[in-house]
């Protein structure tokens, strides 16, 4: 290669924050995240903002060729001017950088229109400079539509090295970054590139749990640009269906489809594709049930004795306090207060201890209660009925299916309840407690408990566990899983009597859930124990297997870089996820003379011997999970570059010099095309489109950030052999 010096001289210096662009080409919006990059810091210069850059409070392209970049409700702030810090972003070609941003103490937007109708590349240099413990989240939103989320990254805190994060955008998207943590939300700098193919990732979760006969949905997410296609392989239950187009599988699982579906999903598109092996797990509902436990007409109006443990209602006032498993609606009640204040032991104590009142919710001929147990477990219920006046009063309490009242689930009467009667019940499911006059004023409930405490009524059904498999986890992703059971006295304790859940998971014994993130793969055998709080107390005991499946594999390499004929060159394909160690494969297409790839490490090394074209290369890497390996493909392009013209010229004396344009032409003295794509910072560029056998002859012109430009230097010119 040869070198050859040429001199410009240089104009004006104009910054500003908005550009536009006058015809536009109406895209789709979208946002792709492709990944992040913690090595590069500030010397973005040949990394980044090919097609354009904004530096907060430094230099800025004067305008977008393909559309309009805006900052809103931001503020400016300065850390360091002329720094050689590495972590503050280049500004010139003399080596100077500049720390700064644009900042919000809530948050702050960018507004990207794209109208080429194109993706592109944009880049986002987060930096937290004075190491404050700044964490942030990044946001991207529809222009159009800012309720439709495309895509969220959280940054934590420990930036304070500079990370960018990089999206394929289209259309019309704002970018709102928001603080989660620490001083402010801070970004340095934004730039744009072409957009850079990248492999699909499907990122949601790779199991989830339909219930029979109830109508559910689940969401199937993957990233990569161009936008992957979804598709769907193994057996759906009858009633559930897999729109590959939303990535929704949704539907209500029919009568019998009660198991588990293995499914696999696959994310393509023309980079390479990402499959996910999922769980589909079909539970049978939780049938409404309720077991008769007994009546009590000792306890008169201090529950607190005995009942409402989990939670309590009291009839027409304010004093209520339901647990969450459950949902408590009275229906086609009055409210009647016989004393507001009274010491009659047969009124219901106040929460709290604060008196007692007497009071009811009733009606002529009937009203009812609508309870709805969410949580698949049974729990106990109370109804306190009072016939305060002595008038004579007698009803029946009848509970059915609230899906099917044709089913009757228990019915029970009373009468002579002037002392007061508590009437006992374990319940699941969705039911209605249906209260009917048989004589009297009118029938009446003064209160509704929900679990008890040792020493309650006893009978009933024994406690026993009715859970009997666990949804299937993954490595690295957050699990959750709740064991249920049925009979007994509530509220139970769980624990584990052998074995032991996997590491990163525990046991709440109070609400039998299994949750954390786990940290390894493997299956872990366990016997669960559920003791209930009957005096003395039941349990009871079930063998459960909990699988937890390695992270998903995927490729992290995003692209690879030009390399130059006779120069060394080294570039190593990375993953993540599944098990190591990895093995790699070039499966399509041939690599140029002169490299190699190391199988085990992913090295793509050598020295090149030839010049080629964009030369696309898929490469599989697969891990070590046993029985079966999984896989991750991905594709790049790679170019050497042969014969070039270096040219190489003296900086321009202007102080508001940002960059160079560099030209060339096959005549003398005329006919010149500038040839570099956007300013050149340095003062050297490498011509490498020269043919042999031709004379080329080049000039350079000075710019500054606002695209004013010099005239021609002196010029120069060079032969191809």
């Amino acid at each position: 290669m040869k070198k050859r010096k040429c001199a410009g001289r240089y104009l004006t210096n104009i910054l500003w924050l908005v550009f536009s662009l006058a015809s536009s080409t109406l895209a789709q919006s979208s946002a792709n995240f492709v990944t992040s990059d913690s090595t590069t810091h500030g010397s973005w210069q040949g990394t980044y903002g090919t097609n354009g850059y904004f530096l907060a409070n430094g230099p800025q392209i004067s305008s977008l060729s393909f559309g309009m970049f805006a900052v809103q409700n931001q503020s400016g702030w300065t850390w360091a001017t002329n720094t050689t810090d590495p972590r503050a972003l280049q500004t010139d070609a003399q080596g100077d950088r500049l720390a700064a941003a644009w900042y919000s103490a809530s948050s702050f937007s960018f507004d990207v229109n794209l109208t080429d109708g194109n993706a592109h590349q944009i880049a986002l240099y987060a930096l937290d400079w004075e190491n404050a413990g700044r964490a942030e989240t990044i946001q991207i939103v529809d222009g159009n539509s800012p309720d439709t989320v495309l895509s969220t990254q959280s940054i934590v805190s420990g930036f304070t090295g500079g990370i960018y994060l990089l999206w394929n955008i289209s259309g019309h998207v704002k970018i709102n970054v928001m603080v989660s943590g620490g001083l402010n939300a801070v970004i340095s700098g934004v730039f744009f590139d072409s957009a850079k193919p990248a492999a699909p990732l499907i990122g949601s979760m790779n199991s989830t749990t339909f219930l029979v006969g109830t109508q559910d949905t689940f969401g199937v997410t993957a990233s990569g640009f161009p936008t992957p296609m979804l598709s769907e392989a193994g057996v759906l239950p009858s009633g559930v269906t897999f729109n590959a187009t939303t990535g929704v599988l949704s539907g209500t699982p029919a009568a019998g489809t009660n198991g588990s579906y293995p499914l696999v999903f696959t994310a393509s598109n023309n980079v390479g594709s990402n499959t996910q092996n999922f769980t589909l797990s079909v539970n049978l509902a939780t049938n409404a049930a309720a077991a008769f436990v007994g009546s009590d007409t000792t306890t008169e109006g201090n529950w607190q004795r005995k009942y409402g443990a989990d939670g309590y209602s009291i009839g027409n006032t304010n004093y209520q306090s339901l647990p969450g498993y459950a949902i408590l609606t009275p229906e086609n009640e009055l409210g009647w207060a016989w004393a507001l204040s009274t010491t009659d032991p047969r009124a219901l104590v106040m929460p709290g201890g604060s008196g007692a009142i007497a009071s009811c919710w009733y009606s002529n001929p009937a009203f009812d209660f609508d309870v709805n147990i969410t949580d698949g477990n049974s729990h106990q219920i109370a109804l306190y009925a009072l016939d305060w006046g002595n008038d004579g009063r007698a009803e029946t309490i009848q509970i059915v299916d609230a899906n099917n009242p044709t089913n009757v689930l228990s019915t029970q009467s009373i009468s002579s309840f002037r002392g007061g009667i508590y009437l006992v019940w374990n319940i699941s499911g969705h039911v209605k407690i249906n209260v009917t006059l048989n004589s009297g004023l009118n029938p009446v409930v003064s209160g509704v408990f929900f679990g008890g405490s040792a020493g309650a009524v006893a009978g009933g059904t024994p406690v026993s566990v009715i859970t009997t498999s666990l949804a299937i986890g993954q490595q690295g992703t957050a699990y959750s899983a709740t064991l249920a059971g049925s009979g007994g006295m509530t509220p139970y304790t769980w624990s584990i009597v052998s074995g032991a859940v996997p590491t990163g998971l525990s046991l709440n014994s109070s609400n039998g859930t299994i949750s954390g993130t786990p940290a390894a793969s493997g299956s872990s055998a366990l016997s669960v124990q559920v003791t209930d709080s009957s005096s003395p107390a039941q349990t009871a005991n079930v063998s459960l297997t909990l699988t937890i499946t390695p992270a998903i594999l995927a490729t992290v390499t995003a692209s690879l870089p030009s390399g130059h004929v006779g120069m060394a060159y080294s570039q190593m394909l990375t993953a993540t996820g599944g098990t190591a160690p990895y093995a790699w494969t070039l499966t399509s297409g041939a690599l140029p003379v002169g490299l190699t790839l190391n199988s085990s490490t992913g090295l793509i090394s050598g020295t090149p011997t030839a010049a080629t074209n964009a030369t696309v290369l898929t490469f599989e890497v697969a891990d070590s999970t046993n029985p079966t390996a999984q896989t991750s493909t991905a594709s790049f392009a790679i170019t050497i570059i042969g014969t070039s013209v270096l040219l190489s010229w003296d900086a321009s004396s202007s102080s508001a010099t940002w960059g160079y344009n560099v030209y060339r032409s096959n005549v003398s003295g005329s006919g010149f095309t500038r040839i570099n794509l956007s300013p050149v910072s340095a003062l050297t560029y490498a011509d490498t489109l020269v043919a042999s056998g031709q004379t080329y002859y080049y000039v350079v012109t000075a710019v500054d950030s606002s695209g004013n430009e010099s005239g021609f230097s002196n010029q120069i010119q060079e032969s191809i052999p």
